[in-house]
């Protein structure tokens, strides 16, 4: 035991009778901590949007896209509520007669090599779950080194007659994955895309839900496929090993470019042990918000409880960063399971999520709704950070045009303020 703490009220000890921060759990069960003195309070993320106390952390109202958590790179560093802390992924935490006693998790290390065995295992289980249980199966193929992983257990089972692939044209972001050209070689019959344009984002913003917000391709996906079973890429640059937070954990020069341009020409850290782990990571994403909507259910495959639990195991000692930054890992598995196959198509550059938001893009304010912008001034929120925001809105009202991180903020405080 490495702490003990007097329990706060009955809520806390209902919530931390016997409890694990883990990834793959709804928004509104998600568990926050407060610490005062030598009692420990919790609660959950809906108990906090209820509770009219707690005002604001300052920094959400500035950089909203890891909301609830000030940075998803390391939950140790706040959350969208002042003195409240996501719980690391390190403790186990137990009530015992008033008494909350805080449990260090022991962790056996494992190979980079088990931990792929075990990756690939679970995908596949993943996968055949999802295509026992649908007669056709949407598969959101956006031609990155995610789907080709997904692309590659797909034809190596056989699934293609079962499987009808979408692409999707971002206009937004410029990016496009439309084409159907290598697809029509492996047995695919059935191809669906669309497009996704400034009247869509435009619309996510006017529902005013966050998660609607951050995922508006895929909220654009399953508006144009309703009642569809969807297989999307999410959680692949986490678990299939090329996101530069990696990178720190092996501390080695990348001494050549990759296929993962944000890796390129990376330099280690100078102190000797790294004071950010892979196990502070949070995982957490907010399509699982989205599931149910128009009838539609997501499927994400590369990512699950396992999967997760494993990844902050893997022993990075001796291993080589250009397995990061080449996204030599994912490849491998491509390899064994359709040999050169797909060697042509996987070297497009990878982009982090399907869903990417341009902090700076310029919105024409006259498509929002006024209703966005009225904001209850009271205890929760921040002085400082709410004046900041009706300023930029302001502003932007002369313009004519508001900045995309800005209605983020003003989505995301709306939300949080219940």
């Amino acid at each position: 035991m490495i702490n003990t703490y007097t329990c706060g009220d009955d809520n806390t000890a209902f919530l931390l009778k016997k409890y694990q921060h883990l990834d793959n759990i709804s928004n509104s069960l998600r568990v926050f901590l407060k610490y005062e003195d030598d009692k420990i309070f919790a609660k959950t993320y809906a108990q906090l949007i209820s509770d009219k106390t707690n005002r604001l952390s300052e920094k959400i109202y500035y950089f909203p896209s890891n909301s609830p958590n000030i940075s998803n790179a390391d939950v140790t560093l706040g959350t969208a509520w002042d003195e409240w802390h996501c719980p690391t992924f390190d403790n186990e935490y137990f009530e015992i007669n008033g008494k909350i006693y805080i449990k260090k998790i022991q962790r056996e290390e494992i190979s980079l090599d088990l931990y792929e065995n075990l990756l690939v295992k679970e995908i596949q289980n993943n996968l055949q779950n999802i295509y026992n249980n649908n007669n056709q199966v949407y598969f959101s193929c956006s031609k990155g080194i995610d789907s080709m992983t997904i692309l590659s257990f797909i034809i190596k089972n056989g699934w293609q007659h079962k499987t009808t692939l979408i692409r999707f044209s971002n206009f937004i972001t410029k990016k496009s994955s439309k084409e159907f050209d290598f697809e029509k070689k492996f047995g695919f019959k059935n191809y669906e895309y669309y497009d996704v344009k400034m009247d869509d984002l435009v619309d996510a913003v006017n529902a005013e839900n966050y998660a609607h917000l951050q995922c508006y391709t895929t909220r654009k996906c399953l508006k144009n496929f309703p009642n569809s079973s969807v297989i999307f890429g999410f959680h692949g640059n986490q678990v299939l090993l090329h996101k530069k937070i990696f990178l720190e954990q092996i501390n080695r020069k990348v001494t050549k470019n990759g296929y993962v341009s944000g890796c390129n020409n990376w330099m280690p850290c100078k102190e000797k042990s790294l004071s950010l782990h892979h196990y502070r990571l949070s995982y957490q994403k907010p399509w699982k918000e989205l599931n149910g909507l128009w009838g539609s259910r997501i499927y994400d495959p590369l990512g699950s409880e396992n999967v997760f639990s494993n990844l902050r195991a893997i022993s990075w000692r001796d291993v080589d960063p250009h397995i990061v930054s080449d996204a030599i890992f994912c490849k491998n598995i491509i390899r064994k399971n359709v040999s050169t196959l797909l060697d042509n198509y996987n070297e497009i550059e990878n982009q982090d999520e399907q869903d990417i938001l341009v902090g700076d893009l310029l919105v024409n304010i006259t498509d929002i709704k006024d209703t966005l912008f009225k904001i209850n001034g009271n205890i929760k929120n921040n002085t400082q950070g709410l004046n900041w925001l009706l300023h930029q809105y302001n502003e932007a009202r002369a313009l004519g045009f508001i900045k995309l991180n800005v209605l983020m903020s003003f989505v995301n405080i709306k939300n949080l303020l219940g």
